[in-house]
């Protein structure tokens, strides 16, 4: 993976940790039509679209952890 990838990847990351996960991130990182889709026995069963697809997701992840989980 190049350097400018490694650094996009990180700067995803810290924003998904600190719940940041902009649109001009997502505009970066994302395709147009990303999704991610959650297995049946994982937290969620759902389908997510783009950027605000992500920001549900983290919140969907990290709702059953401590408010400090990462």
């Amino acid at each position: 993976m190049s350097q400018e990838n490694m650094a996009l990847h990180e700067r995803a990351n810290a924003a998904i940790n600190a719940g940041a996960f902009t649109d001009e991130l997502a505009a970066e990182r994302l395709a147009p039509d990303y999704s991610i889709e959650n297995a049946v026995t994982a937290v969620t069963d759902k389908t997510y679209y783009g950027a605000e697809g992500v920001r549900e997701w983290v919140r969907d992840i990290f709702e059953g952890m401590d408010e400090d989980s990462r």
